[in-house]
């Protein structure tokens, strides 16, 4: 039914394409499974699947990596080093090949709530030299931060600085992003601001919101995409993250889909917020349908043909 309708609004006409500013690669971002990197896999598979997210335009690959444990250090296995260094050769080869480029991120979980308090300067440290090892070590191409509870402290700002100086040491010129709060009251306009000036692109997720209505859903990211874009500076890039997965207790996939967000996008764009890009939560479930336990063939067409499609703001 969700198909039918799609392929019915776009022959009427509802989702005009742009002539000019359609979602770049580089600013799709797209979590990609801990598997991809936590298990061996082929030259052969991971060529497969560069292809399968150049076929959906995604070019930020967002992998999960182990989380920080309670005292801020991060244990990689000798599989993760050696995934690491294999997607990054593959997808160098894949851009000489093909001219499509791909960011290889690592994603850096912190759930603060099972941590040692980031008001300790030994659990900063020890954050900055795991972040450290991936980006100089490893050659990682980006790093996500993905902090939650959302910090709202000093001392959250203090661990952005004390990484900024990390990556210049380093020579690390790579994109930074964090994933920030959709309630947006969550943290102060200076605060939003204060976090924004420290890294390059902001990703608001709109999931899991328990919304019961495509219309409260949509108004949600319209007004936190507004507040947002008049909090923060102009040259901090605005890429929320849309939602494909199957149903959980704060989650209805009848409400948080595709297809909605993107017409909340198209809506924010025509109000005058500032939306860069797009991406997906999750690989896992957008491609492979969460292994047979979700159906995401309405999610795959509104990101193809609705998402992809729209206006996005010029950096």
């Amino acid at each position: 039914m969700l198909v039918a309708g799609l392929a019915a609004a776009l022959v009427a006409g509802i989702w005009p394409v742009s002539a000019h500013a359609t979602l770049a690669p580089a600013k799709a971002p797209v979590y990609v499974p801990a598997g991809f990197v936590g298990t061996m896999k082929t030259e052969a598979q991971v060529d497969g699947y560069l292809a399968n997210f150049a076929d959906y335009g995604f070019g930020q690959l967002l992998f999960e990596l182990p989380g920080l444990r309670h005292n801020g250090t991060m244990r990689l296995t000798a599989t993760h080093i050696a995934m690491m260094d294999r997607w990054i050769q593959r997808a160098a080869l894949y851009q000489a090949q093909h001219g499509v480029a791909f960011e290889i991120t690592a994603v850096i979980n912190g759930r603060v709530s099972k941590m040692a308090s980031l008001d300790k300067a030994s659990i900063r440290a020890n954050i900055v030299a795991a972040v450290k090892v991936l980006v100089a070590d490893n050659h990682m191409q980006g790093v996500n931060l993905d902090f939650e509870p959302y910090p709202n402290t000093a001392s959250f700002l203090r661990l952005l600085d004390e990484l900024n100086t990390m990556y210049a040491s380093v020579g690390f010129t790579g994109r930074v992003s964090i994933v920030t709060p959709t309630f947006v009251e969550q943290w102060s306009p200076s605060y939003w601001a204060s976090v924004a000036s420290r890294v390059n692109q902001l990703n608001p997720t709109f999931y899991d919101s328990t919304f019961t209505s495509v219309a409260e859903y949509k108004l949600w990211i319209e007004d936190g995409l507004a507040q947002i874009s008049a909090a923060v500076p102009r040259s901090t890039l605005i890429v929320p993250i849309l939602a494909s997965y199957r149903q959980n207790p704060w989650h209805n996939p009848l409400v948080e889909n595709m297809s909605s967000g993107a017409a909340a996008l198209q809506e924010s764009l025509a109000a005058g917020s500032r939306v860069h890009g797009a991406g997906a939560w999750w690989w896992w479930g957008l491609f492979y349908n969460e292994g047979g336990r979700y159906n995401a063939a309405a999610d795959r067409a509104a990101w193809q043909g609705q998402v992809r499609i729209l206006d996005y703001t010029a950096p």
